[in-house]
This record gives structure tokens, C-alpha cells and sequence, in this order.
């Protein structure tokens, strides 16, 4: 049975694919921050899934799996008092603030710009390391990856279609095409390329990492 984190590392690997034309287990490792051994269950698991054998990733089966998050890796709370992290779902800045209803929710995670209901991320530690690296396309899958466990209709479309165009994933099966969330979701995405373009032209020499920014006001 597959667990949430290995969502998280089935779309990273995709990413990866889509941006450089090759992934591997150390890439991935690398951008999620996740320790060697929960890679490597993780992967195990996939494998059994088919959705990976050695480097090849099946796209079509990922696409396919995205509908029934909510049912095979549902959102799980982490309390009903407000916490200090990074908001995520429908109120992450990748959805550009298109949703306002509701209180916004968050990954938990010490020194973070935001405040919300905290939900249990994808795996514990990738929340700080994206506060970390400031990687906003990692960032915005993740909290796409959220708003299509837990998100209301027009929050899950536009969370599936963030994806599809973000890691280069075909059209999920089921899934009417709707011109307006394409659109809108293809300029999110360039602006989050265009972005990490113009971040790594301008990257300290020593390599630092800004703080994602926050969604608030």
C-alpha cells in the first residue's frame, strides 16, 4: 500500500525528469530532504506499485493516481489550534491567491512566515527543508499535491492541473478539460520557472537560500 511520502517522491522524481531529462534516487534525496532509508522503502514500494523500475518513471500511471489521493493518502490534522509554518492547500502562494474561504492550514515547522491549522505534511521533514532551500517549485507541487487530498472540487482541479503542467504529466483519466484552470495554472507555472531561472542566475556565491515567502498579507 502506498504511503503519502511516496507521492511526494513519485512527483519529485517526475520534476526532476521534466527539468533536467533524468532523475535518480541522490536527486531526490537532495530536493525533498528525505533521510536514505525512508528513500529507499519509498522507492521499494513504487516499484511493487508500478509506477518505477530502475530510472523509468511511468507518468501515465502517476497521472492516474492523482483523482483518488484523497482516498489512498487523505489529509490527516494535526490539531485544531492555530500554529506557526508554512501554509499550504489553497492558501500556499502558488495558488495565487484564487481561494479565500476557510482557515488557511499549514506544515507545522519552527520559524516559519505563516499561521494556520496544522495538517500532517507529506513526510516530517521535508517542511523544514523547503523553509531551508527556499525552492518554490518543490514548494508549489507539494501544496498542490494538498489541496488535491483535501481541497473542495474547483481547489482539486486546479491542484491536478498545477501538477499535470509542473512535472510534465499527461492529462489524468476522467478529467474534462477546462480551459479557464489551464490557463491560469500554465501562467503559474512559467512564473515559478521563470523564477528559479532568474534565482539561480543570481545566487550568492555562497549559495544561500532566501526564506519561501510568505502567503499572507
Amino acid at each position: 500500500m502506498l504511503r503519502p511520502v511516496d507521492i511526494g517522491v513519485a512527483l519529485e522524481a517526475a520534476l526532476t525528469l521534466e527539468l533536467v531529462g533524468r532523475w535518480a534516487p541522490a536527486d531526490i534525496r537532495h530536493n525533498l530532504g528525505l533521510p536514505r532509508a525512508t528513500l529507499s522503502e519509498s522507492l521499494d514500494r513504487l516499484a511493487a506499485a508500478g509506477l518505477v523500475r530502475d530510472r523509468f518513471l511511468h507518468r501515465g500511471v502517476l497521472a492516474s493516481l492523482l483523482p483518488v489521493l484523497p482516498h489512498i493518502v487523505p489529509i490527516r490534522s494535526g490539531g485544531q489550534v492555530a500554529v506557526q509554518g508554512l501554509h499550504t492547500g489553497f492558501a500556499a502562494p502558488a495558488f495565487a491567491g484564487q481561494f479565500r474561504a476557510g482557515a488557511p492550514l499549514v506544515w507545522a515547522v519552527a520559524g516559519g512566515p505563516d499561521i494556520g491549522l496544522p495538517i500532517d505534511p507529506l513526510h516530517p521533514r521535508i517542511p523544514a527543508h523547503l523553509l531551508a532551500s527556499g525552492d518554490e517549485q518543490r514548494y508549489a507541487m507539494l501544496a498542490w499535491v494538498d489541496a488535491v487530498r483535501g481541497g473542495r472540487a474547483r481547489e482539486v482541479a486546479h491542484g491536478i492541473e498545477g501538477l499535470r503542467r509542473l512535472c510534465g504529466l499527461p492529462p489524468s483519466p476522467g478529467i474534462r478539460p477546462q480551459p479557464a484552470i489551464e490557463a491560469l495554472m500554465g501562467e503559474i507555472v512559467d512564473g515559478l520557472r521563470r523564477a528559479a531561472e532568474a534565482e539561480d542566475l543570481e545566487s550568492p556565491a555562497d549559495g544561500g537560500a532566501p526564506l519561501l515567502r510568505s502567503s499572507g498579507p
